[in-house]
């Protein structure tokens, strides 16, 4: 079956109408994330002052996961914009341009990852009811005929950072707040840090909700 395959008429209303409510949510909440990431590197700045790169090394990953999670919500809110501004061509796959598809794709996919966003699952839940179950599963599993940003899938990725990712931002959080760092020291630290491999998480498969 092709991704594609329309099942029902899609509400171009309603989604447009969920689009700009979410779009405005995304704001309140990538504020608020920008927030966290300020006061996580106040916290990194002020550890690598006390000298204890080791514990600085660790609570880099906030700022990491923070600093992702704000970038996503920002290409979020533009791929709302997206959608909204091609609502003309939310019914019909044949005349949806790559920018369109790639920004619905996108949002479908990080409603697995973004819980906090309820308008993302109401969303989901439209193009679900238009397209079936297949359309979504293909998504959020990223198959070859997905459009998901390749960005949104690093972003929202649960494994951890790599040391030098983590170097890197402790090395720019020292050069933001002049702080004398050593980087050797740092490193050694660092690299004393067990990293366990996380394995990704398997996308939820969805339910024909037709067939409960």
């Amino acid at each position: 079956m092709s991704l594609f395959f329309r099942k029902n008429s899609l509400d171009s209303s309603k989604c447009v109408s969920l689009l700009e409510r979410l779009q405005e949510r995304i704001r309140v909440l990538r504020k608020k994330r920008l927030i966290l990431v300020k006061q996580s590197r106040d916290d990194v700045a002020r550890l690598l002052q006390r000298g204890q790169d080791a514990d600085a090394a660790t609570r880099v990953e906030i700022v990491f996961r923070e600093e992702n999670l704000a970038s996503v919500y920002e290409f979020m809110e533009q791929c709302c914009q997206l959608a909204i501004n091609g609502r003309k061509t939310l019914k019909s796959n044949k005349d949806c341009s790559l920018e369109v598809k790639e920004a619905i794709h996108s949002l479908i996919y990080a409603t697995a990852r973004c819980g906090e966003l309820q308008e993302l699952q109401k969303i989901r839940d439209i193009f679900q009811s238009t397209y079936g179950p297949e359309y979504i599963n293909a998504i959020l599993e990223l198959k070859p005929e997905c459009a998901v940003n390749a960005q949104v899938i690093q972003k929202l990725s649960s494994r951890p950072p790599s040391s030098d990712v983590k170097l890197n931002l402790l090395k720019g959080i020292a050069l933001e707040y002049k702080i004398e760092w050593n980087y050797q020291r740092a490193f050694t630290a660092s690299s004393k840090i067990k990293e366990l491999p996380v394995n990704e998480p398997k996308a939820p498969s969805v339910k024909n909700r037709t067939s409960e």
